[in-house]
């Protein structure tokens, strides 16, 4: 299996917001950790990532570096945007746009099962440098 094919297929897929598409990539037990302590299933990532294209709906991201060890794909990600709509994650209240531009780099982690489904999607980030 090509797993960074595989990577460049999920990663294309959420970045154009072709959800059916994205959501064909996710085993059944997926789960996405974008910040300590958060732990999403599949809804609950759909619901984390339409919010964040509404608040940047110019989001890109440029992946810098693809390191693929075994059933894993390591990216190193820059991602630029400007934040124009109202952001609200789940129960949280609801962040007006503030016409800030957003520049953040991080680390993505996909790992694959044997029919080359994403079963755990991580991120790591400096969060402090984030909110700054």
């Amino acid at each position: 299996m090509d797993i960074a094919a595989r990577f460049t297929a999920v990663n294309e897929a959420w970045t154009g917001q072709q959800w059916d598409a994205w959501r064909a990539t996710c085993a059944p037990a997926y789960t996405f950790r974008p910040l300590p302590g958060w732990q999403l299933d599949v809804p609950e990532t759909l619901a984390w990532s339409r919010a964040v294209f509404t608040a940047y709906p110019d989001y890109r991201e440029t992946v810098r570096h693809l390191h693929v060890a075994g059933d894993t794909a390591i990216a190193e990600v820059a991602g630029t945007a400007t934040h124009t709509g109202p952001l609200r994650l789940f129960d949280g209240p609801e962040l007006p746009p503030t016409g800030r531009p957003l520049r953040h780099e991080y680390v993505k982690v996909l790992v694959f099962d044997d029919a080359g489904l994403v079963t755990e999607d991580r991120q790591y980030l400096d969060l402090a440098a984030f909110l700054g």
